[in-house]
């Protein structure tokens, strides 16, 4: 048997089986690792103080907490889902978050908003007791 009888009788199955771990490593979830699925720390005013302003982001524990163009507090990854990048920033003129890298864009709630953003975005709670803000999962 040479090697073109031989490739012919491995046919579909073979090629099937040298492709799934590319196509299932091309995931949303591949992007997030599971450290970030565990968040829950505290952001303090007093020390973020540029952080009060509607329109402002702060980047701490690969997590990026925004104000708002609102005035409320909302927080994700800073990993794009697009290619795993830790590119992510809050665009107070979108006022929706946004990869640098690729242009990959989500919504408040981390839903995509492009092709590139289509592996949507991980999102945090945030709640507010005085100066000090809760991130969690």
């Amino acid at each position: 048997m040479n090697r073109k009888e031989f490739i012919s009788k491995l046919g579909v199955g073979a090629a099937f089986v040298l492709t799934t771990p590319c196509i299932i490593g091309c995931t949303k979830d591949s992007a997030n690792t599971p450290d970030e699925l565990e968040v829950d720390f505290i952001v303090d005013l007093n020390e973020f103080d540029s952080l009060r302003s509607p329109g402002s982001f702060i980047i701490t524990n690969n997590i990026v907490v925004a104000n708002n163009i609102d005035g409320q507090y909302i927080a994700a990854t800073q990993k794009c889902s697009h290619e795993g990048l830790n590119q992510v920033k809050y665009d107070k003129f979108a006022d929706n978050w946004e990869c640098t890298a690729h242009g990959a864009r989500f919504a408040q709630d981390g839903d995509g908003l492009n092709a590139n953003g289509s592996g949507g975005l991980t999102t945090y709670n945030v709640t507010q007791d005085g100066d000090m803000l809760r991130v969690f999962s």
